[in-house]
């Protein structure tokens, strides 16, 4: 399989849709809109002597995320810039009480004890309202393998249509996530060692989904226009 990639921040969730065909999935997705409190950030810019960046830098979120958010040290860690805001809070809090304790999460452990709640806050809304990346492939072609896996495992059905616009600002946007992230995270829901969040809301169909169905999708993800 060839490969392409959160550290931390998040993953592919499928909940109450499970007695439905795939293709009942897809119709009545249809008729569900994101909430109004996604934020819409690509076009944004963020001030780069802000409380945000000064706390982004100070606390050394740039260390492994990128000093955009969005060119990590290593493919292991997430794409975080323009992740929703609600999301990336929750994120953050469950690594700070290790709810969230799996993959490179031990890392952050040590720095989020010194970060405040009004901080978080801070930080939160300063990454999300970071401009996103450009797509870095050509787009997958509905009848790849990969995009029929990501309707048929239904995760469209929280994630959207396209990777980046989930039903609710709780769940994340996955578009052009590094690989080997991705592909971690996805792992780590089926082994049951990330079940923060709303992760467990994709244990009812992950044993529905193979190892190599799991590199597939992974791939698929990393290739989505962010």
């Amino acid at each position: 399989m060839k490969k392409l990639i959160t550290y931390g921040m998040p993953v592919i969730v499928i909940p109450i849709f499970m007695a439905l065909s795939p293709a009942d999935n897809e119709s009545n997705i249809n008729t569900l809109q994101p909430s109004n409190s996604i934020r819409q950030t690509q076009n944004n810019t963020v001030a780069s002597d802000s409380a945000g960046a000064k706390l982004f830098h100070d606390k050394t979120c740039f260390t492994c995320h990128g000093k955009d958010g969005k060119t990590p040290l290593a493919p292991i860690y997430p794409k975080i810039a323009g992740q929703n805001i609600d999301y990336i809070r929750q994120q953050m809090q469950d690594i700070k009480s290790r709810a969230r304790d799996n993959s490179q999460t031990a890392a952050m452990h040590g720095i989020m004890q010194l970060v405040s709640d009004d901080e978080l806050e801070t930080l939160a809304d300063y990454v999300s309202n970071l401009p996103r990346g450009e797509a870095m492939y050509p787009p997958p072609g509905r009848r790849s393998p990969g995009s029929r896996l990501f309707r048929r495992k239904t995760c469209f059905t929280c994630h959207g249509r396209d990777g980046k616009t989930p039903i609710m600002p709780e769940y994340p946007k996955i578009a052009g996530q590094n690989y080997e992230y991705a592909l971690q995270q996805i792992r780590d829901i089926k082994s049951g060692d990330r079940t923060n969040g709303m992760s467990v809301a994709m244990n009812g169909v992950m044993f529905l989904v193979n190892d190599e169905e799991i590199e597939i999708v992974a791939d698929y993800i990393s290739k989505l226009a962010p």
